[in-house]
């Protein structure tokens, strides 16, 4: 291939994702702070109710705080209490208390979230923490964040599921640090008016957004957790998902946040040598934090500590937390109350003093996708699919439309049209002696889209696109691109963005979760995005072969693509689907590199999972060949598509969604289909 136009385009394609996001960044200033503070009180009031909307930090089915009283261990000058409660139908919170002997009457009281630190509250400099503050005469609570210490077998890292039933990590965080406030609160020996919260790292995290949502916190300490949004989307590397605030951006920016905290006394503490958190950008966040203090007057409760130090929780910082709650929780502003005792000693992670659990109840060896799944059914189930015709039409115009919304917005709500294609020539060669062109698509100033175009011997009438989520070259490519011609169709294999030619490869092994973190910082669904290239392709081909049939085959998760995209356009006539994954909540056989990015905050909760997807394509074919995990169970595999069925159903249309054989086709279809159906093959 030697035209100039290809091989550009061709060079392009793998830079394209990573050009579109930079170029997303640059469009998305951080908004200003107001100068007046009832202009500023009136976005404090839009920005708190912003976060709890975007982290979800209600649950869909709150329940009350239930305590667990497991033990209690003394020691000299305080007591550690085992305790458990729970937050959510399916969380138990494993905590211990740190309760102070040596002083009487109702004391400030701590609660203290860690960071990512396997050992979670066992970790041993948040140990020495603890109990430096209880031996400072702080009542502390210590509970074992998501994913760490007892609760493990959550998992943490790359859990993007929570997302898709409208709430998210740290949101699901923040909600057991808020029922642990109304634990400490509920106690006889805690002074309610003096509650802080401080943390470490990840910790430090949690406790920002807690601080800034819960107004019973009248003190708070975040230790090496001093970024902004835009540094921590703007890293090209893994990051954790509980570090992303979906839909903030570009309302907010971190600073706003921490203005919520104001006027309440707060201190930044961090390293000099932190290489996550450089330490102008930590001054910066002060520096900009401090503007709103100034519009309450109260600059000298905001402060920071940067001691020339990596990023751990050292003697050092942990002594800079104790003086500033000896100092705004006690009154107690002596030189040694930041002292922190030399002989303390943490104990070992299964020590029976802070070991919780030895025997670990059920719901401690639940994944977060399971407790997710849980949380999904009841939302799932309320969504009735209307039976008559004119409601189920009714029902799907709107279900369409909040699935539009979800994924086409921001950057991504821009039209897509292919605005220049360059076919080359000569043909590339594919199994079958066949040849195919090599098209570029552009879709926007940064992405050509790649396909192979493959011309059916006779008339135009039929045009069937194919999306692998492998890319166009995939053997499964090619061997639809050959069925299709010797079906009479034209045959376009595409990739979209991040896929096959448009691949990124400039940091491997990181590029596809770097591209979904900052879809989600950016609000810019990664999902939106390839459907929108599907789209912009289907109006193309409309364009070229007017009157022509359009479909699509889609493999695996270029099957999820090809669905919404089909949805979103009627134009599409029917619709094929091999290995397509059961349910957008991974399961543990999901490859979460390739899946990470259908995590589009509330897709689950609003529109609904793969089978209500399938019921909105209703009346257009649809033939499923094959899920990529069906389950065992026959009965959960009905129960599950009865979305799909019933949507078919409701539009006289039953004979149009197929199951092929091998997945027993007949299991599947609902036994309430009348016989006098108006389906139509």
């Amino acid at each position: 291939m030697n035209d100039p136009a290809v091989v550009r385009a061709r060079a392009q394609a793998r830079r394209s994702l990573w050009d579109y996001y930079d170029a997303v960044v640059a469009r998305t200033p951080a908004p200003l702070t107001p100068v007046l503070l009832e202009e500023w009180e009136r976005q404090a009031a839009q920005l708190r109710a912003l976060i709890h909307s975007a982290l979800g930090v209600t649950p869909h089915r709150p329940v009350e705080v239930e305590v667990e009283w497991l033990g209690a261990t003394e020691f000299e000058t305080y007591r550690i209490e085992r305790l458990a409660y729970r937050t959510r139908e399916e969380f138990v919170v494993p905590a211990n208390l740190y309760v102070p002997t040596n002083v009487t009457g109702r004391l400030p009281a701590i609660i203290a979230p860690h960071g990512h630190a396997q050992n979670g509250k066992a970790h041993a400099n948040y140990q020495a923490l603890y109990i430096g503050l209880v031996r400072k005469g702080f009542i502390v609570l210590a509970p074992d964040c998501i994913g760490h210490g007892e609760r493990r077998a959550l998992g943490h890292r790359r859990l993007g599921s929570p997302f898709l039933i409208g709430t998210s990590l740290m949101g699901m965080e923040l909600w057991d640090i808020m029922k642990g406030i109304d634990l400490l609160v509920a106690r006889d020996d805690v002074d309610p008016r003096r509650i802080g919260c401080v943390g470490n790292s990840g910790g430090g995290t949690q406790t920002i957004w807690a601080a800034a949502l819960d107004e019973r916190i009248a003190a708070a300490v975040a230790s090496d957790a001093t970024t902004s949004f835009a540094y921590n989307h703007s890293k090209e590397r893994d990051i954790c998902f509980c570090n992303l605030a979906p839909q903030l951006v570009p309302h907010a920016e971190i600073w706003h946040v921490l203005g919520l905290v104001a006027p309440r006394p707060l201190r930044l503490v961090g390293g000099a040598m932190d290489p996550m958190f450089p330490r102008d950008l930590q001054r910066e966040v002060l520096r900009r934090t401090k503007r709103v203090y100034d519009l309450y007057g109260a600059a000298d409760r905001v402060d920071q500590v940067i001691t020339n130090e990596p990023h751990s929780l050292t003697g050092a910082k942990r002594e800079a937390i104790y003086e500033f709650f000896c100092r705004h929780l006690q009154g107690v502003c002596a030189e040694e109350a930041a002292q922190e005792p030399a002989d303390i000693e943490p104990l070992p992670a299964d020590h029976p003093a802070i070991l919780c659990f030895p025997a670990p109840p059920r719901e401690l060896a639940l994944s977060l996708d399971e407790v997710v799944r849980k949380e999904a059914d009841p939302i799932l189930k309320a969504r009735e699919v209307p039976h008559d015709p004119a409601g189920w039409a009714a029902y799907r115009a709107r279900q369409v439309e909040r699935l539009r919304t979800l994924l086409l917005r921001g950057e991504a709500a821009a039209p897509r049209r292919v605005v220049r294609a360059k076919a080359d020539r000569p043909s590339e060669r594919l199994p079958g002696d066949l040849s195919a062109e090599f098209v570029a698509l552009w879709v926007d100033p940064w992405t050509p889209l790649a396909a192979y175009l493959l011309p059916a011997g006779g008339p135009l009438s039929r045009i069937r696109m194919i999306v692998d989520d492998e890319g166009k070259s995939s053997k499964w490519s090619e061997q639809q691109m050959l069925r299709a011609v010797q079906e009479g169709c034209c045959a376009l294999a595409l990739d979209v963005r991040g896929w096959g030619e448009l691949k990124p490869e400039e940091i491997p092994p990181d590029d596809e979760w770097v591209q979904v973190q900052k879809a989600l910082g950016y609000d810019v669904p990664l999902l939106g995005l390839r459907a929108s290239d599907v789209l912009a392709v289907v109006e193309w081909l409309a364009a070229q072969a007017q009157g022509s049939t359009i479909e699509i085959v889609g493999r695996r998760y270029g099957g999820v693509v090809s669905l919404v995209a089909a949805i979103l356009d009627e134009r599409v006539r029917s619709v094929q689907l091999d290995e397509l994954p059961f349910s957008l909540i991974p399961s543990a056989e999901t490859d979460r590199l390739v899946s990470a990015f259908t995590f589009v905050p509330g897709l689950l909760r609003d529109v609904g999972d793969v089978p209500h997807l399938i019921g909105l394509l209703a009346p257009r074919a649809c033939r499923i060949v094959c899920f990529a995990e069906t389950p065992a169970d026959p009965s959960y595999v009905r129960r599950r598509l009865e979305p799909a069925l019933q949507s078919y159903e409701a539009a006289g249309a039953s004979r149009r969604l197929v199951f092929d054989e091998a997945l027993g086709a007949a299991a599947y279809r609902t036994k309430r289909r009348s016989a006098a159906s108006t389906d139509e093959p």
